[in-house]
Formats: structure tokens, C-alpha cells, sequence
């Protein structure tokens, strides 16, 4: 696995270094690059290597048997939750929670 140094260069780092990992689909919220990511479990936002923001988020989606998928007006599917509402993480609109 490589990385950045803080100058731009490349390092290589140990995968078994940085264990337990996984690695899938990862999307840019910002730029909307696409790449497979690999990280430690448990990792929620990813560091996007074409931008360099850290709005990369898993394309991947794990829901509960009988789950739902919310999608906001802007067509994205990804959330940040808070206590009384949650948020589209592409363009910011709030939403409420249903009943």
C-alpha cells in the first residue's frame, strides 16, 4: 500500500501494519472520483488521492434486513446523523426522520 508524504512523494506502508483492514468502492463526495480504497475497520470518511479532501465515503452499502435507503432530492444516499435529523453529506440539505 502506498501513501503521501506530507511533501507529495509517495511512501510504501506494511499492510499487516495496519490490521485488521478492508478495502472496496470508495466515491469522492467533493469531485466525485472513484477508486478502491483499503483502511483499518471501522474507517468512515477516506482521504480522496485526486482532490486531497477527505470527503471520500464507501460506495458500499450495509443495512439491516429490513432497512431503508434514503435518498435525498440531489440524488446522493449518503448521510451524516444527528440527534433529531440527518443531513445529505453531497449538498447539506437537512432532513427530518420519518415516523
Amino acid at each position: 500500500m502506498t501513501t503521501k508524504n506530507k511533501d507529495g512523494s509517495e511512501k510504501v506502508v506494511d499492510i499487516r501494519s495496519r490490521q485488521p483492514h478492508m478495502s472496496g468502492g470508495a466515491l469522492c463526495l467533493n469531485c466525485q472520483n472513484e477508486w478502491v480504497a483499503v483502511a483499518e475497520t471501522g474507517t468512515v470518511s477516506l482521504d480522496c488521492p485526486e482532490c486531497g479532501t477527505g470527503k471520500g465515503v464507501w460506495k458500499g452499502i450495509c443495512l439491516p434486513e429490513h432497512g431503508k435507503i434514503y435518498l435525498c432530492d440531489c440524488g446522493s444516499h449518503h448521510f451524516f446523523l444527528a440527534k433529531d435529523y440527518f443531513h445529505c453529506c453531497h449538498c447539506g440539505l437537512a432532513h427530518e426522520f420519518e415516523a
